[in-house]
């Protein structure tokens, strides 16, 4: 868009240069120093090419108001905003008045102005800014991210930039939060201290952690994908697990203590806690947490033959484990004072309510089970919340068991702490809802193909793209939209697609007909024995037509540059050049491989060099210097006289090289100094003496003249026709008189009455010549004229 904008304003500038050009033709000569310009305008072309021009202009002026991104028209030199739109105002906060003609410094819109910096250092190095991340400052001081481009314009010979801003601070927030919980999810369940499977329905395995392959001695790798009955089961117990496992499956989550074998066939106890991982009332997958309790089972029945060698086993488990008597704690570990942060002096103390340690939601469930217990039931593992001295809540599971203690019924319980495995089960059940979200809240289209090419899954914006609803949508294969590809084609990209994928442009074929193109990105992955194809798509059809605009428009303004009349040329800050245009070429005659070798010195003509070379000199140091004259020297030795205007590239500061739009004034400037004399001799002759061009305007005429005219200033008759001094019945003899001067140059000693504007009339004899230019070429007629009465 910027550089259309650019073209626009480069059109808008020739054109009202050409009109004021055309203006000045229309007008009758007033200055003998003007010489006449031959042709008429096509004022119709004109006309229709500035219809054209302000329509244009119309289109791209609502384009840019009704963006919904920011856009805005800044200086580069000090980010002095021209022009913005609404969407600026919605995203800055701030109000239009409040910012157009201040610059970016002064209502402060970026968090950093070394930002803004390097933003113009990207587009003066690479032409352009492209989706840069950038921060700005809103109006209340809260600070939004964005993406940037900006592409560079001039506007009266100021350099500008033209950049649009899209607001991503709400998707650049949500994307941080989502890899944030997956870097939280994977740690956790990375660094969970007890085995954690996770099970499809199918009974493979999606997932083992590293505490797991500790345990067993079976890796992720090898067990992955492998369905029951598996290698941790004892052999001789394949038949009753298989039938718990499916009993789980339909029944719901359990705690279970079973035997498994490792790796090396040694026999480990576990206690497993089953979780079934339900989404929108389907099964999803089956979460289990082991608990090695192999060494804890072997300290209960050790605590049956001795309360000594009970002691010595429950101070060495990794698990809390208390005696409770009568509602008082009479036995708690070592691990019960690190993990809820009371001293055994405080849980000792008869004054201590064990009730204290339960969180209020709990409290009711744990009375429940501890009454059970005191009337000799037995009672099964159950979770609980635990509150620690400094008020941290525990989630857990405990066992208890009814014992003998000093002689009566007490309670020993032993306490797991599944804090960890409570937040893997929390994310992974909401997983799968907060993958939903981002695919159907994506700004591109994203489709899931199985391996037959029909559409498996597709979100609201890629039917959007094709103008299909979400229904119509999975009845559709690849080639009901490819407009680029036979089936076969795409059935053999399919099977070739992998897991590296790929990237590419294709054109598609909406419902309605109409042919948009797309950028896709696609990898392929096999999921069980299907292999689906996932691709990520988005429309760049306005992008496109954008480019090929862009590209027209550049193909038209190096046209215009390279067969412009004007002469111009771009020099480095040691004279050589960079670029000259055809203009250039045709007026001096050298060659590409002359020009080359070649500085601009080198074609300055002696007498302006030293003008010259001061002037070059004022223009790379930083100084302005409006419009120069000089003059050239061609190929052939011909002088060549120029004016014109000349400025300056700069990059960080540096000047890298010089601009000039210079016209050929060679003739004009003969004239000039023609006219310069031959008006001093006519105003000092005593004949009378008139200057016509082809069409015997008068363009000059004497003293001597106007007095037998009678007029009172040379204005009376500049640009009147030479035959109105002629007396009548004579003008079709001047007529023919010309013809003969055309054919021989001159035409000596004729015989005319020329009248005055009161009628008075003057016998004179008259010699007429042409008048040429520099190449000798006519441009004109002079006529002398001596009054026969005064020989």
């Amino acid at each position: 868009m910027a550089n259309l904008l650019e073209i626009k304003n480069k059109i808008i500038g020739i054109k009202k240069a050409h009109h004021r050009h055309t203006e000045n033709l229309s007008k009758p000569a007033n200055n003998s120093d003007v010489p006449e310009t031959p042709g008429k305008m096509d004022i119709s072309t004109h006309q229709k090419a500035e219809t054209a021009l302000h329509e244009s202009v119309e289109k791209l002026a609502k384009a840019f108001l009704c963006c919904p991104d920011a856009i805005a028209i800044t200086t580069i030199k000090d980010g002095r905003f021209i022009a913005i739109n609404d969407g600026f105002t919605r995203i800055t906060g701030g109000k239009r008045e409040e910012t157009l003609g201040r610059t970016a410094k002064e209502i402060s819109c970026w968090e950093s102005m070394k930002e803004r910096e390097r933003i113009v250092k990207i587009l003066e190095e690479q032409g352009r800014v492209y989706n840069e991340e950038v921060h700005l400052r809103m109006k209340s001081g809260k600070i939004v991210t964005a993406l940037f481009s900006g592409d560079p314009i001039e506007i009266d010979g100021e350099p500008c930039m033209v950049s649009i801003a899209r607001d991503i601070t709400e998707t650049k927030q949500a994307l941080e939060a989502i890899k944030e919980s997956e870097e939280f999810s994977t740690s956790l369940l990375e660094n969970a201290p007890n085995p954690i499977t996770v099970i499809h329905p199918d009974t493979s395995i999606k997932y083992v952690n590293p505490a797991f392959e500790k345990l067993t001695g079976f890796s992720l790798a090898e067990i992955i994908g492998k369905k029951a009955p598996f290698p941790w089961w004892p052999q001789n117990r394949w038949s009753a697990r298989a039938e718990g496992l499916k009993e789980f499956m339909e029944g719901g989550g359990k705690i279970t203590e079973q035997t498994i074998k490792n790796r090396n066939g040694e026999l480990i106890k576990i206690e497993m806690n089953m979780v079934r991982i339900m989404h929108n009332g389907e099964f999803k997958y089956y979460l289990a947490h082991w608990n090695d309790i192999t060494e804890r089972k072997q300290n209960e029945e050790k605590l049956k033959e001795s309360e000594v060698k009970f002691r010595i086993l429950a101070e060495r488990s990794p698990n809390m484990i208390f005696i409770n008597k009568n509602g008082a704690i009479v036995y708690a570990n070592k691990k019960c004072e690190e993990v809820m942060g009371y001293t055994r002096e405080e849980f000792y103390d008869p004054g201590f309510n064990f009730l204290n340690l339960i969180a209020p939601e709990s409290k009711e469930l744990v009375k429940k089970y501890f009454n059970k217990h005191i009337q000799g039931e037995d009672v099964v593992p159950y979770e609980y919340t635990l509150v620690t001295k400094d008020g941290t809540k525990i989630e857990a599971i405990v066992t208890t068991a009814l014992i003998k203690y000093e002689g009566e019924n007490a309670i020993l319980g032993t306490i797991t702490d599944i804090t960890e495995q409570k937040k893997v089960q929390d994310i992974l059940t909401n997983e799968a809802t907060w993958r939903r979200i981002m695919v159907e809240q994506s700004r591109d289209g994203i489709v899931i193909l199985d391996q037959n090419g029909k559409v498996y899954e597709a979100n609201r914006q890629f039917g959007e793209i094709l103008g299909y609803s979400p229904v119509e949508l999975l009845q559709l294969y690849v080639w009901d939209w490819d407009s680029q590809h036979t089936q076969e084609q795409i059935k053999e990209m399919i099977n070739s697609v992998n897991e590296d994928g790929d990237h590419f442009e294709t054109g598609w074929k909406r419902k309605d007909g109409t042919i948009v193109d797309v950028e896709i990105s696609t990898n392929g992955a096999t999921f069980g024995e299907r292999k689906l194809i996932f691709c990520v798509c988005r429309d760049i059809t306005s992008r496109k037509r954008a480019e090929e605009a862009l590209k027209e428009a550049e193909y038209k303004y190096r046209d215009l540059l390279d067969n412009t009349n004007e002469l111009i040329q771009s020099v480095t800050p040691d004279g050589r050049f960079r670029y000259v245009n055809n203009g250039w070429k045709q007026a001096l005659s050298y060659s590409e491989e002359e020009i080359a070798k070649m500085s601009v010195f080198d074609i300055v003509h002696p007498d302006y060099l030293e003008n010259y070379r001061i002037m070059f000199r004022k223009i790379t140091a930083g100084e302005k210097v409006g419009q120069i004259h000089t003059a050239f020297v061609s190929k052939n030795g011909s002088k060549v006289v120029v004016e014109g205007n000349v400025n300056c590239k700069y990059e960080n500061g540096e000047v890298v090289y010089t601009r000039s739009i210079l016209r050929d004034i060679t003739e004009n400037k003969y004239l000039e100094d023609q006219m310069f004399r031959l008006s001093s001799a006519v105003s000092m002759s005593t004949d009378y003496i008139v200057i016509t061009d082809f069409d015997a305007n008068i363009i000059d005429i004497n003293q001597k003249t106007l007095d037998m005219y009678g007029a009172d200033s040379k204005d009376e008759l500049l640009g009147r026709h030479f035959l109105e001094l002629i007396y009548p019945p004579q003008r079709g003899m001047v007529n023919e008189d010309v013809a003969q001067v055309m054919e021989k140059g001159y035409l000596e000693r004729r015989e005319y009455t020329m009248v005055s504007k009161h009628g008075q009339q003057y016998p004179v004899q008259v010699s007429t010549s042409l008048v040429r230019d520099a190449d000798g070429k006519p441009m004109g007629m002079v006529r002398v004229g001596r009054e026969l009465s005064n020989p």
